[in-house]
């Protein structure tokens, strides 16, 4: 009997453990999951597609439509129907389009569909920005254009208190250009930006920034070419039209930057430029360093790190931010 039991043990230790036993002993005692070697990663499962991502998205998206939110078309509360949501025949009419075609890209059929017709499904189904990027990606396989940014009238409190918390100057703009909030050390190093409310405005307008930068032109000219990346997003949007027109009817310098071996950039970020400081002795090696705050509405914190020359004493947090509007 004995030896029955011994030759069972055996056997039990001689059997490889499963993979939940693999798992559950690699758990540490500090509660840390490591990532173990030899528990083998699942495959992805055949069921996860693009085209079923697409497909899922845009049924529960218009099952969340009701007709009752188009008064526009009362012919859709006249139809009979079994559900309360919009049907792929409702989605259809109100897209311009065929039943059958909209079906076919509700299931997720790849089928070239223009932005046009992407952008009426947008609306139709009231998609915010996330919803109307990861459908674009699913069904074209590239990002939308982003749609015009509406006008920024304040930033949150938390941006509020990371800007205040830079010890160099530090500034928000949007995607036209305009200061939307500034620290006190921006408006230290560079005085005549106090009474300035777009960075694009000022550098043109203002006889005072081409005398702090060495390289004025060189930062002038990547100012514009950010608005004409920006230009190119979204060319209806009224703020950056209005801060285009103010810029090119107001600089002569400005015009011939835009005609003349026209550049396109994301900005300054990275780039060390050339600073004189009010009553500073030599000018400063200034680094650029951008972070993207909220991609919605082109939101950027620019930070002006002093990396070599004259090194300015940092200002350090808790001072009260100056706003721009």
């Amino acid at each position: 009997m004995a030896a029955a039991r011994n030759a069972a043990s055996n056997r039990r230790n001689a059997t490889p453990r499963s993979r939940r036993t693999v798992l559950t002993s690699g758990v540490r005692t500090d509660g840390a999951y490591p990532c173990l070697p030899e528990a083998e990663s699942d495959p992805d499962p055949g069921w996860l597609t693009t085209r079923s991502e697409l497909s899922t998205l845009l049924r529960t998206w218009r099952m969340r439509r009701a007709p009752a939110d188009f008064p526009d078309f009362p012919e859709l509360l006249q139809r009979p129907r079994r559900s309360s949501y919009l049907t792929v025949e409702d989605a259809a009419a109100l897209c311009g389009v065929s039943p059958a075609w909209y079906r076919s890209f509700e299931s997720g059929e790849p089928n070239g569909y223009s932005i046009a017709f992407l952008e009426r499904v947008t609306t139709m189904l009231a998609l915010d920005a996330a919803e109307r990027e990861t459908m674009f990606l699913l069904a074209t396989g590239h990002a939308p254009i982003p749609q015009a940014s509406a006008s920024i009238h304040h930033i949150s409190p938390g941006i509020r208190v990371t800007l205040d918390a830079q010890i160099w100057p530090a500034y928000v703009l949007d995607h036209a250009g305009a200061i939307l909030a500034r620290n006190h050390s921006s408006v230290a190093w560079f005085p005549s930006q106090s009474t300035e409310y777009n960075l694009a405005t000022w550098l043109f307008g203002n006889p005072a920034a081409r005398e702090q930068f060495a390289e004025w032109a060189v930062v002038a000219r990547s100012s514009l070419a950010h608005l004409r990346v920006q230009y190119a997003r979204t060319p209806q949007c009224p703020r950056l039209r209005e801060t285009l027109k103010v810029v090119l009817d107001g600089s002569s310098d400005a015009r011939v930057m835009w005609k003349v071996k026209p550049q396109v950039s994301f900005g300054e970020d990275r780039h060390v430029r050339r600073v004189q400081l009010p009553g500073a002795p030599a000018v400063t090696d200034v680094e650029t360093v951008a972070s993207t705050l909220d991609s919605r509405f082109g939101l950027r914190l620019f930070t002006l790190v002093p990396v070599g020359g004259h090194l300015p004493q940092p200002s350090w947090p808790g001072a009260a931010a100056n706003r721009a509007s």
